[in-house]
């Protein structure tokens, strides 16, 4: 298995844009191999639906799947063949009751969730595939909860994988795999390109679904201002004590407290990893074009899955303005 570390793979919206890219030396083949990234985000994935529909539309070829959280649930069922027409009826029929009836509550130690019910309909969507049984070969993302560091999933159960990239801390149980305890993927790699550029892809389509709408970034935003300021002369004393009470209570903590802190840490890295990127944005574009799509979708909640409509039109008005630039690549 392969692993990167978490700021290789944040490539930020702005630079995700053919015109960003240097220039493409077309590969010996007679098309160049086309790499599908879907980002993580939520209820904003379902509009990975809706580009989906386009690109098969157009006969647009896809030759590898990347994917992290909800953009790996939707990729991982299209590389195993499940139609998108049949991804959309899913989609719009989902609501509360639905919901609730894929959690499998449990005494809050590692999480509110199990995750066994999630993962069942995972391998459903999936038609109990292993990776090296997908019609389009596929990595999909999730995140060591003890390092932060991404960690790229390519073997063994396709159900098992989904699970861990979609186990968001604090309310699903991390997933323990080859000794590593994973969780969401979007937390090291909302929008993995360089899985895919380490796939072999020559051009990537990455849609992109990241918004600053959910309660996560009012948070990092109110850690990144303590951590400007805890080390003034008016708040020393005030974080000194709240690191001793903080030591003292910890280990009667529940581990999914302890999760949620951790992934607040390691979140603002990667923001602060982004915003370095978005100063230079020359830095991190290699030889692959990237052609964006970016649906309309950044003020739906991670949680507002009964807006599947909207964001799965959003999902295909996107990827119809995007195939301009991606018929000028190919």
């Amino acid at each position: 298995m392969e692993r990167a570390k978490a700021y290789d793979t944040n490539i930020p919206a702005s630079m995700a844009t053919v015109s960003d890219a240097k220039p493409f030396q077309r590969p010996d083949r007679a098309r160049p191999r086309i790499a599908l990234v879907l980002g993580g985000g939520g209820a904003r994935g379902l509009a990975h639906i809706g580009v989906l529909k386009v690109l098969c539309s157009a006969s647009i070829p896809v030759d590898f799947v990347t994917g992290a959280s909800m953009g790996a649930v939707i990729g991982g069922a299209f590389a195993a063949g499940f139609p998108v027409e049949e991804m959309e009826q899913i989609a719009l029929k989902v609501g509360i009751k639905k919901m609730l009836s894929w959690a499998d509550f449990i005494w809050p130690r590692r999480g509110l969730v199990a995750g066994d019910r999630v993962e069942k309909n995972c391998e459903d969507v999936t038609f109990g595939k292993n990776f090296d049984e997908l019609d389009i070969p596929s990595t999909f993302v999730a995140t060591d909860i003890d390092t932060g560091e991404e960690v790229r999933l390519s073997s063994g159960k396709v159900s098992r994988a989904l699970r861990a990239s979609t186990a968001v801390p604090g309310i699903f149980n991390p997933v323990d795999m080859n000794g590593r305890r994973l969780v969401d993927g979007s937390i090291s790699a909302s929008l993995p390109i360089q899985a895919a550029r380490g796939m072999g892809g020559d051009v990537i389509i990455a849609s992109d679904v990241r918004s600053d709408v959910d309660a996560t970034e009012k948070l990092l935003r109110i850690k990144r201002w303590w951590n400007n300021k805890k080390n003034s002369r008016k708040v020393s004393y005030l974080a000194l004590s709240g690191g001793t009470i903080i030591r003292f209570v910890e280990p009667i903590l529940p581990e999914s407290v302890c999760y949620v802190a951790r992934t607040l840490e390691f979140c603002t890295k990667n923001m602060d990893n982004v915003e370095i990127s978005e100063q230079y944005p020359g830095a991190s574009v290699d030889m692959s074009p990237i052609v964006s799509i970016k649906p309309k979708v950044s003020h739906i909640k991670w949680f507002q899955f009964y807006k599947a409509r909207e964001c799965i039109e959003a999902g295909e008005e996107a990827a119809r303005e995007a195939l301009k630039n991606l018929e000028r690549i190919l």
